[in-house]
């Protein structure tokens, strides 16, 4: 016969794997959003390479920290998930936009 116990074990397992999992994803989307952070900057002031590497990682840092407090101030780590996420794409368009046109090859000129 069943114990009535083991039910009740493996709902609260499956509740703690599930919040578990919640924060590494939202965890992983502030690392993301971070690193988006530090190629938009990398990328806008790429003519002084040595400078915005070291700026984009500082910023990186600020940008988790930020995200991070963000992202754990929701109730539903599902929507602050998707909000880091949703963030994360608009800093990466200028990025790819960026990365586009400069290996765009020149045209005209002497």
């Amino acid at each position: 016969m069943p114990d009535a116990t083991s039910g009740a074990t493996l709902i609260r397992v499956r509740s703690f794997y599930h919040t578990v999992l919640s924060k590494l994803a939202v965890i992983f989307a502030a690392y993301l959003l971070a690193s988006a952070a530090a190629a938009l900057v990398a990328a806008v002031f790429s003519r002084y390479a040595s400078q915005s590497v070291l700026i984009g990682g500082q910023l990186g840092f600020a940008v988790f920290t930020l995200a991070l407090i963000l992202a754990f101030g929701y109730r539903d780590l599902t929507r602050a998930w998707l909000v880091l996420l949703a963030i994360t794409a608009m800093l990466m368009l200028p990025v790819l936009g960026l990365a586009a046109f400069a290996g765009m090859p020149q045209t005209g000129g002497a």
